[in-house]
C-alpha cells in the first residue's frame, strides 16, 4: 500500500506549479477554484481526471486506499478546499467511496461479464403460473428474523430517519391529529400528491397532483393496474428474470404469463419484446427499467424510448414498476418509461417503501387520463382509501425539505454498502463469478460458477442461518438455476462479511464436489 501511495504522489509532485503555470491554473487565497484559462475546467476537474486516469490504469486498485486530503495537500501546490471537490467529484461518480474514519477507498470496477441467460425451448410461449415447493420455503425463510438476511431487499431501520418521524408526530397539531383518523378521498391527500408531482417535474410533462392517486404501497397499485387489463386467461407479457412476489399475484390471477429475457446490461431484450407483441395476444405489459430487480439493470433512454413507441403502436398497455428510481448513484434521477409515452397507455407505479418508510406503506399510480378513472374505482373498491394519518407523516417530512436531504445521504451509504460488498465478493467467492455492479438501488445480481446450483446453495447455507435468494425465485417456469441475488440494504458488518466468507466456502464446495 505504502509503495502504491509513493508513486502516487510522486507522479502528481512532478506536475505542480510549473504545471499550472503553463496551463493557467490559479488558486486565490480563499481556497476557491479557478477555471483553466485554456481548457475552461475547473482545477478540481482536471484534477479528478488525472486521478480517475491512474485508477483506470490500475496504478490503484479496486479497494486501494487513497491518500488523505492532507497528505496530498502536502506534497502539491493545491489547496485543500480543490482536493476535497476533486475527491467529492470521484465519489458522486462511484470511482471512489469513505470508509468511515478512515478515508477515500478505489470502488469497485465493472470489470465482469454476464453472458444473457439462454433460451429454453418454451421461450415466448404463454403460460399458466404453477411454482414449485421450493418457492414457498424461500418466501418464507426470507421472513425469518432470527436470520442473517442477505436475499430480501429490505432496508435495514439503522438508515431510517426514525426520530426525525417522531419529531413529525410531536408536532402534529390537534386539527391535524382529527384529520388524520378519519378517511380521506380515495385519490389520497391533496398536499402528498402535490409534492409527489413536483418530484416528476422535468421527467414527465405536464404532470399534476390530479394525475396521481396515492395506494397502499407498491404492491397495490401493481395490483390496481392488473386488474384493470387482465381476466381469468388473459396473456400478460413480464420480463425474466423479475420481483418474484408479481408471480404470486398473476398466479392468483390465473393469467397466462409470456416471460422476455432482460440482462442486467441492457434490461429487456427489445427483439424478444418486439416478436411478443406482434405474434401473441398480449394485454398488457409489465417492465421495471430503473434498477431492476433482482437485475439492477438501468435501461437507456434510447432503449426506453423504443419499447415505449413498440408498446404505444400496438396499443399494448405498460405497467411501470419505478419504485428503485430514485436510488441512483449518478448526478440525475433516470427518466420512467412514461416519459416517453405519447398514446396515454403507461402507467407508472412506485412507493416510498424503498426509500423512507417501509412501514408506512404509502405507494402511488400514475395511470394517465385514459385511465385514471377506471383505476381510481378499483382502489376505491380495493381499500377505500390509504392510511390518512401516514399520509401527513410523509407530507410534513417531505415539505420540510427532510426527504431531499435523506436521500443525497442514503444514496451515499447505500453505494457505499454495495461497494464493501462486492469487496467481500471479490475477495472470498471464487474468480469465475459473474455480475454487473449497478448505478443505483442495492441489489447484487450474482451468477455462479458453471455447475453450482442455487438451490441446493440456498439449503445449504439455511441450515447456517443465513438466507439468499436463489435465482429459480425469480422466474414462473426453470431457469436461472446458477443465479443468486444479495441484497446490500443492511450496514455492511463483521456479521455480514463472515456471512459472505462462508458464502464463498460453501460455492467452492459445490465447485470440487462436480
Amino acid at each position: 500500500m505504502f509503495g502504491l501511495e509513493l508513486i502516487y504522489l510522486t507522479w502528481f509532485k512532478k506536475k505542480d506549479t510549473d504545471r499550472k503555470k503553463k496551463e493557467g491554473y490559479r488558486i486565490d487565497t480563499s481556497g476557491v477554484m479557478n477555471r483553466n484559462k485554456k481548457n475552461k475546467k475547473f482545477l478540481y476537474e482536471s484534477l479528478a481526471e488525472e486521478i480517475q486516469l491512474k485508477i483506470s490504469q490500475q496504478v490503484f486498485q479496486p479497494g486501494e486506499k487513497l491518500p488523505s486530503v492532507r497528505e496530498m495537500h502536502k506534497v502539491m501546490n493545491n489547496s485543500i478546499t480543490t482536493i476535497s471537490k476533486a475527491y467529492e467529484l470521484l465519489e458522486s461518480k462511484g470511482l471512489i467511496f469513505v470508509k468511515d474514519r478512515s478515508g477515500y477507498y478505489v470502488g469497485p470496477q465493472n470489470n465482469y461479464k454476464m453472458e444473457r441467460s439462454k433460451k429454453g425451448k418454451s421461450y415466448l410461449t404463454p403460460k399458466l403460473i404453477r411454482r414449485s415447493g421450493i418457492v414457498e420455503d424461500v418466501l418464507k425463510s426470507l421472513g425469518d428474523e432470527s436470520k442473517i438476511q442477505l436475499g430480501v431487499a429490505y432496508i435495514s431501520p439503522e438508515l431510517l430517519p426514525s426520530n426525525q418521524y417522531l419529531k413529525i408526530l410531536k408536532n402534529l397539531t390537534k386539527k391535524e391529529i382529527k384529520k388524520a383518523i378519519i378517511f380521506d378521498r380515495p385519490e389520497g391527500l391533496l398536499k402528498l400528491r402535490q409534492q409527489i408531482s413536483l418530484k416528476y417535474m422535468g421527467l414527465i410533462k405536464g404532470i399534476s397532483p390530479d394525475d396521481i392517486i396515492i395506494t397502499n404501497g407498491c404492491t397495490e397499485a401493481l395490483v390496481i393496474c392488473l386488474m384493470a387489463f387482465l381476466q381469468k386467461g388473459d396473456t400478460v407479457a413480464i420480463e425474466v428474470p423479475s420481483f418474484y412476489g408479481i408471480f404470486t399475484i398473476l398466479e392468483n390471477m390465473g393469467v397466462f404469463v409470456l416471460e422476455i429475457p432482460a440482462s442486467p446490461e441492457q434490461g429487456v431484450d427489445f427483439d424478444a419484446l418486439k416478436t411478443a407483441v406482434k405474434s401473441k395476444k398480449i394485454k398488457c405489459c409489465i417492465l421495471n427499467s430503473n434498477f431492476q430487480n433482482p437485475l439492477g439493470s438501468l435501461t437507456s433512454d434510447s432503449n426506453k424510448k423504443k419499447v415505449v413507441k413498440l408498446l404505444n403502436d400496438n396499443k399494448v398497455p405498460l405497467i411501470e414498476d419505478d419504485i428503485y428510481s430514485e436510488l441512483y448513484y449518478e448526478k440525475q434521477r433516470p427518466c420512467p418509461l412514461k416519459s416517453f409515452d405519447k398514446k396515454d397507455l403507461v402507467l407508472t407505479c412506485s412507493s416510498f417503501s424503498k426509500t423512507l418508510a417501509p412501514g408506512l406503506r404509502v405507494g402511488w399510480v400514475i395511470p394517465g387520463q385514459k385511465f385514471r378513472e377506471n383505476i381510481l374505482k378499483i382502489k376505491s373498491g380495493i381499500s377505500i382509501s390509504t392510511s390518512t394519518l401516514d399520509q401527513y407523516i410523509l407530507t410534513k417530512f417531505i415539505e420540510t425539505g427532510l426527504y431531499d436531504k435523506h436521500l443525497r445521504r442514503f444514496r451515499n451509504i447505500l453505494r457505499k454498502q454495495l461497494h464493501l460488498v462486492v469487496q467481500a465478493i471479490e475477495k472470498y467467492f471464487p474468480e469465475e463469478i459473474r455480475m454487473i455492479i449497478p448505478k443505483g438501488g442495492f441489489l447484487l445480481w450474482i451468477g455462479l460458477p458453471k455447475g453450482v446450483n442455487s438451490v441446493e446453495l440456498y439449503k445449504k447455507l439455511l441450515k447456517e442461518n443465513i438466507v439468499i435468494l436463489p435465482g429459480p425465485v425469480c422466474t414462473s417456469s426453470e431457469g436461472f438455476e446458477e443465479y443468486i441475488r444479495l441484497s446490500c440494504g443492511s450496514p455492511f458488518d463483521d456479521l455480514m462479511e463472515n456471512a459472505i466468507k462462508k458464502i464463498g466456502h460453501h460455492i467452492r464446495l459445490s465447485m470440487a464436489n462436480k
